[in-house]
């Protein structure tokens, strides 16, 4: 179990949130971790106005990521509210389930875009608060840019529109 944690821990090590302790032997408060951020969805082609998602057909599926969060070290990490805030009305949330997340297992969120966007970069952030010592708060950027056609393509940076350091909690984030 010990080489586990330690493969995490060097695994995410360049990652701004891999939140392990500098002595992996000793991690005993809960700590979260998320499988990507940010959570860039890139460009897509807008549907036109009489298209509607339609999860069983290759013509029209949603764009959807499912984004894991791992519970490291001994102690289940608790997670109280989900939310995402900035431009964010495009975006929707589904889970984490289970929202407590025993050690050394995961839990997914499923972020669903809505490909009739506004065409520009829509920057938004999904919050996760948690008793999670590494990460009380998590902000992870989430972006997506709907385009008409597929040549207007670009790259894009994805940032997020609210921070919060890390061992830091802000409720007001998730306030609603």
């Amino acid at each position: 179990m010990r080489n586990f944690v330690m493969l995490v821990c060097v695994a995410f090590a360049t990652s701004a949130l891999a939140g392990c302790p500098e002595d992996s032997t000793e991690c005993s408060a809960p700590q979260l971790l998320p499988s990507l951020s940010p959570v860039n969805m890139g460009n897509m082609q807008e549907k036109d106005g009489n298209t509607v998602d339609n999860p069983g057909s290759n013509d029209n599926p949603p764009f959807t990521v499912n984004l894991l969060l791992s519970s490291l070290c001994t102690e289940s990490v608790v997670i109280d509210k989900i939310c995402m805030v900035g431009q964010s009305d495009n975006f929707n949330l589904r889970g984490p389930e289970p929202s407590t997340v025993p050690f050394n297992q995961e839990t997914a969120v499923e972020i669903t875009y809505d490909r009739n966007g506004s065409g520009g970069v829509e920057q938004a952030a999904l919050v996760i608060q948690s008793n999670a010592t590494n990460f009380p708060t998590m902000v992870i950027p989430v972006c997506a840019r709907t385009v008409s056609d597929a040549a207007d393509a670009e790259t894009f940076l994805c940032e997020s529109p609210v921070t919060v350091a890390e061992g830091t909690k802000d409720d007001t984030l998730c306030a609603n």
